[in-house]
């Protein structure tokens, strides 16, 4: 039997228990998370209970290997065909999808033309809580296990009574607080205990504020509601003009009942426009950021299924969200080329693709576009929404060993000191990163790969993206050398400077 992309499953998967056999006509394509080869693609028989459950983008649990072990995959694709040699899946991880058909199709591009493995874009791209819907029971089977045990294995006695006094089944994560694992292991294998999976698919029910309120606002014109252009490219707007331009958007979306995403490079980004929106337009939508609790992202997903919410602001995690949206927004898209580590390729390229599966309408906003995305809107004549602006004389100024306060500056900020001056400088933080002076070594974001910028006011290394901190350190855990040291003075080095000299 061959997979999706014409590679052979492998034959573990095809060796069955009789009592993973099945009879249903329904094979699900799955690719198996935490396997040697994560982009390897292995079909399931789908039991008739789930049939009308299961949809491509859930996760589901399933039996890997000869040991029939617990693992959890990606459903890719649902199709007809012949499940009488297939292993059954289990059941669900989340009672919802976590990504969408279009959202499958374009990591299964990237993962064929990069060798990426899907699940790297999954926990990057949707970091999704552990499972709600499942849990591992265990069951007393055996009612004569008294003659069974020797009277040496008192443990093994006092946990089976200790089940017993539970109605005879527990959670396998209740009775792993008292007792060890290894213990519960042998009395499965010698036929005393089973272990089992309940499963639910039931959703939260949502409160009257999720579903959203009365609509008590009016609609307003939106340049970016155009039906012939499916690709806009606005520039030369301010942040604050775009963002006026995006709530328009959002406004009209919900009056016409439609969907819309809007994606930012930077989590704070996204916090601060989330914020700006009025009250009453907060209740229609959702934000979703590396920050996210598990059980914010949970709600988050149970609207998207329930259909109860009209927009998504948030990182580029919320790209492949199944909202089942009809516009994407991009902001700023040119600092998403700080992603290459982990998308080797033009971020704007990918939600195009993404775009062009979905029939949807794509939106960038940017002051001032990078050189490959206005090159894309020349080539593919894009409409173009356009500012123009008059510029002051512009005077530069040499500065070939990277000193943050050349002696020409000095002279223009004590000349002016009771002026305004406006020093812009685009770098958060009072450092950018921290490396190791002796092997080069960066320290980076676990998840998003970037390098994590000095705060000092909190003393705390932060990615700018996700929100991830860390404490800084001295010993390089590469080299081992004592050598690490902070570069790129930020934002809040400048503030400290001027404090002093000014």
């Amino acid at each position: 039997m061959d997979t999706l992309d014409g590679r052979s499953i492998h034959g573990k998967n095809l060796t069955l228990s009789r009592s993973l056999r099945s009879s249903s006509k329904k094979i699900v394509d799955v690719i198996v998370e935490n396997t040697r080869t994560e982009e390897e693609v292995y079909s399931f028989a789908l039991p008739k209970t789930l049939i009308p459950v299961v949809k491509v983008g859930m996760r589901v649990f399933v039996p890997f290997g000869k040991g029939n072990k617990l693992k959890k995959g990606l459903v890719i694709s649902i199709r007809d065909g012949d499940t009488k040699e297939l292993k059954e899946v289990i059941g669900l991880v989340n009672p919802f999808r976590v990504i969408d058909e279009e959202g499958v199709k374009v990591l299964l591009e990237i993962n064929k033309k990069y060798f990426i493995p899907v699940f790297k874009f999954i926990r990057i791209l949707l970091p999704v809580g552990k499972g709600r819907s499942g849990k591992e029971i265990v069951k007393i089977i055996d009612e004569m296990w008294e003659k069974k045990l020797s009277p040496r294995e008192r443990r093994k006695r006092e946990l089976l009574y200790f089940i017993q006094e539970n109605g005879g089944e527990i959670s396998l994560d209740n009775i792993k607080k008292h007792f060890p694992s290894y213990m519960i292991n042998d009395l499965i294998k010698r036929g005393i205990l089973s272990k089992k999976i309940v499963l639910s698919t039931e959703r939260k029910k949502l409160t009257k504020e999720e579903k959203g309120g009365k609509i008590k606002f009016k609609e307003t014109e939106d340049i970016l509601d155009t039906k012939e252009d499916k690709i806009i490219l606005i520039k030369g707007y301010t942040c604050r003009e775009r963002w006026k331009l995006y709530i328009d958007s959002i406004i009209n979306s919900i009056l016409r009942k439609r969907k819309i995403k809007l994606i930012f490079p930077e989590r704070i980004d996204a916090v601060d426009f989330f914020k700006s929106l009025p009250e009453e337009i907060k209740n229609f939508g959702e934000i979703l950021t590396g920050e996210t609790s598990k059980s914010d992202r949970y709600r988050i997903y149970n609207r998207i299924e329930e259909k109860n919410l009209s927009f998504i602001v948030g990182t580029y995690f919320s790209l492949f969200l199944p909202l089942n949206e009809e516009k994407i927004i991009v902001d700023r898209v040119e600092y998403f080329s700080l992603l290459e580590d982990i998308i080797p390729n033009e971020f704007e390229t990918i939600v195009l693709r993404y775009g062009e599966l979905g029939n949807k309408k794509i939106i960038f906003g940017s002051f001032v576009p990078s050189l490959p995305t206005y090159y894309l809107s020349k080539k593919f004549k894009w409409k173009v929404i356009s500012k123009t602006y008059k510029f002051p004389k512009i005077k530069l100024i040499s500065n070939p060993h990277g000193i943050l306060f050349t002696q020409s500056v000095e002279r223009i900020l004590k000349k002016n000191k009771k002026r305004k001056i406006l020093l812009f400088l685009p770098r958060k933080g009072y450092f950018s990163f921290l490396y190791c002076s002796e092997c080069g070594y960066v320290e980076k974001c676990p998840r998003c790969k970037i390098p994590l910028t000095y705060f000092k006011e909190k003393d705390r290394l932060v990615c700018k993206i996700c929100g991830y901190e860390k404490e800084p350190f001295d010993t390089c855990p590469v080299c081992g050398g004592i050598s690490m040291r902070f570069a790129n003075p930020g934002t809040e080095r400048v503030k400290d400077i001027l404090s002093r000299r000014f």
